[in-house]
């Protein structure tokens, strides 16, 4: 998903970018939908976090950096911490 959100973002595609991370939470919880946990428990998929990276980068670079802190601020309720990146 990282690499699809980053070719979204680059063709200023904020909208589809966003939309590919949807969908990746849509994956995530019908991948954790058996165990039923909080979704601050919740395994994070691989790569989960360069995901999220990439669509808060294409909204910051897009000028819509009250979306990109918001998405901050939601990647950390999904239990997924930042890098150093």
């Amino acid at each position: 998903y990282c690499a699809l959100i980053d070719v979204c973002s680059r063709c200023r595609r904020v909208d589809l970018a966003l939309n590919g991370l949807r969908i990746m939470l849509k994956q995530r919880s019908g991948a954790n939908i058996t165990n039923a946990l909080p979704r601050n428990q919740q395994r994070p998929l691989p790569n989960e976090v360069g995901a999220w990276t990439a669509a808060i980068n294409a909204c910051g670079k897009s000028g819509r950096t009250d979306t990109a802190l918001r998405l901050f601020r939601t990647m950390q309720s999904f239990g997924v911490k930042p890098n150093a990146v």
